[in-house]
């Protein structure tokens, strides 16, 4: 909740509706953020596969090619990302620059955990419940 509010006040700050400019801000930037990361999973299906030898279409061309669409179309997004707003504000337009953020943040805990916590490194991403 805390978090929202952060964020709603914000956009009072910067002088935009809380509301109005809220919503469609908030949809290009999930949209936006979606599509990246899907692109970036994609990528990692195909090549997770190729790299254990399997060449089937399926497991490796497939999610390449779905990388490469979800890429184009991410950029797309990002090149109208005004028109997708629909807002004209520097405040909103600047929003995905928040996604590299968080990209750079979350591969230096990785980095870090791989050279100093090898064991939690090991761990991430992982499904397994230890009891």
């Amino acid at each position: 909740m805390a978090i929202l509010s952060a964020i709603v006040f914000g956009f009072a700050i910067a002088g935009l509706d809380p509301l109005l400019n809220l919503s469609t801000a908030m949809t290009g930037f999930g949209a936006v953020g979606l599509m990246a990361l899907l692109a970036t999973t994609s990528l990692a299906v195909a090549v997770f596969f190729w790299r254990r030898g399997e060449r089937r279409l399926a497991y490796t061309l497939a999610p390449a090619a779905a990388a490469v669409a979800l890429a184009v179309a991410t950029v797309l997004a990002l090149a109208n990302y005004p028109s997708l707003t629909g807002s004209t504000s520097d405040v909103i337009n600047n929003l995905p620059y928040l996604h590299i953020v968080t990209i750079v943040v979350g591969v230096a805990v990785a980095l870090y955990a791989k050279r100093n916590r090898p064991q939690a490194y090991a761990r991430m991403g992982s499904a397994r419940i230890d009891e």
